[in-house]
């Protein structure tokens, strides 16, 4: 099994520089993936708060990226997600907590489901850190999938 920094440097590289180049088709005007941002290297936000922005200026003409050209940042961990079975995993809500083994994200009409917390892809909020994969909705809770395996008190 990968180490917790192995699966770190494998989800945080997403999207390589190849499927930048292949798939998000930088810098091909209306083909670019209206998704692909800059910071200190390339990120997909199609799973940011920001992706609501970058639609609404897409389809308003005000970009010249408009393509929608895979799966996103929650389309690689779902291809990847075996890399994380059993691992630990917490949920967190208004009133509403629980831990417990990785078992896998079931994505349905839209709706994924991670941890026992289920929402809308197009509100979700998906944050890859050294500790895990952090799911979010703001004002709703969030989940995290941890790169350690379960506490001997969590089995």
């Amino acid at each position: 099994m990968p180490s917790p920094k192995e699966l770190y440097s494998t989800f945080s590289s997403f999207p390589s520089k190849e499927h930048v180049e292949a798939v998000c088709k930088r810098g091909k005007g209306a083909e670019t993936c209206r998704y692909l941002v800059m910071s200190s290297d390339y990120e997909c936000a199609k799973a940011k708060a920001i992706r609501e922005v970058l639609d609404r200026r897409a389809q308003e003409g005000k970009m010249k990226a408009q393509g929608d050209n895979c799966s996103g940042t929650l389309g690689f961990i779902i291809d990847n997600q075996d890399l994380l079975k059993g691992n630990r995993t917490e949920h967190r809500e208004a009133g509403y907590d629980s831990e417990g083994p990785f078992d896998g994200i079931r994505l349905e009409d839209g709706i994924f489901e991670v941890a026992g917390f289920s929402i809308n892809e197009r509100f979700a909020q998906i944050d890859i850190r050294p500790e895990g994969i952090i799911f979010s909705a703001p004002l709703i809770g969030s989940a995290i999938v941890f790169f350690d395996k379960p506490r001997e008190t969590d089995k």
